[in-house]
């Protein structure tokens, strides 16, 4: 089904591709080559969300950081969902570099990032707090979706 041409799927259809997305992920860089921690909480098949939100952060995480890692990486992706509120926090490894400040996520990232951006701003006005940034070896992205519905 092509999810990207509706205005809203369900979160547990989202979560669908994701895994499916990440068991692709293993076939490409092997088994062994990344630790992932996958959570899901609360109920999620009475929730929408625009499509591909989540699922392109997820990506942005393998992309920029797990695919560089050389059989190193590690990925935490929890999700919560509450009564009126999507709660997400991703955390991925990535590459240090000898130059402070400075990761793979820094330089290619903003665009899905940005994206991601546009489809909250459209769906949600300010109800969410969107926060991605790199703190050393690590990448982090925090999403709240405040208001949701069904």
């Amino acid at each position: 089904m092509d999810f990207s041409r509706k205005d809203r799927i369900l979160l547990s259809e989202e979560i669908n591709l994701i895994r499916d997305y990440i068991a692709l992920e293993r076939i490409w860089l092997g088994e062994c080559s990344f630790i992932l921690d996958f959570q899901v909480k609360g109920e999620t098949t009475n929730v929408t969300i625009p499509p591909l939100t989540i699922y392109t952060l997820i990506e942005n995480a393998f992309k920029h950081g797990i695919r560089k890692c050389e059989n190193r990486g590690w990925i935490t992706i929890h999700l919560v969902v509450k009564k009126d509120k999507i709660l997400l926090k991703i955390r991925n490894s990535v590459e240090q570099y000898s130059i402070p400040g400075e990761c793979p996520s820094d330089t290619h990232a903003g665009l899905g990032i940005e994206a991601v951006r546009k489809l909250l701003d459209v769906s949600y006005k300010k109800g969410y707090y969107l926060n991605a940034r790199p703190i050393g070896g690590v990448y982090a992205v925090d999403l709240i979706i405040g208001r949701i519905a069904a």
